[in-house]
């Protein structure tokens, strides 16, 4: 139910379709946290950095989970505003799907976001799919369609075994 929810509102091409989404109680019931938890009802996914600084920031602990798939530049060394710096704010569980061969999210940063998450004991996984930056955009020239397929797969995993759903 969630993946085939998500496959119908999350945009299917770049054409000036926002990136982030946010499943909020606008979304059918099953799919929000129970307002007693005292966390926002929902989930937000990430494609890039400043997304993701942007809505950890304004958001904080009221989010419940957080993904980003092929997203670029999460741990920026020299960044003062690279998301790995607020990992000690993150209450939300955090799912990072890098890509192979990707210069906006190298190994380097997936070590450092690595060692963030885990310093600041936030619950995360961070792999990589063996396909190219982009793989589950279908009108990117580096679509993957297995990859793009595992990629709502691991949707519907995390945010269901978070969400309780």
């Amino acid at each position: 139910m969630l993946v085939g929810w998500l496959r119908c509102h999350l945009p299917q091409t770049t054409g000036g379709a926002s990136p982030i989404i946010r499943i909020s109680g606008a979304c059918p019931a099953s799919l929000s946290i129970p307002a007693g938890e005292g966390r926002w009802p929902g989930a937000i996914m990430f494609p890039d950095a400043g997304g993701m600084r942007d809505t950890m920031h304004q958001m904080g602990g009221r989010i419940a989970a957080a993904a980003s798939f092929h997203g670029g530049n999460l741990a920026e060394a020299e960044n003062p505003d690279s998301p790995h710096q607020m990992a000690s704010g993150i209450k939300a569980a955090v799912y990072v799907a890098g890509a192979i061969e990707d210069q906006s999210f190298p190994d380097e940063q997936k070590n450092r976001l690595e060692m963030a998450l885990t310093e600041a004991g936030v619950v995360h996984t961070i792999e990589t799919y063996q396909a190219h930056h982009g793989f589950a955009v279908p009108d990117f020239p580096s679509f993957d369609a297995s990859a793009a397929e595992r990629h709502w797969e691991a949707i519907e995993q995390f945010f269901g075994s978070v969400l309780g759903h």
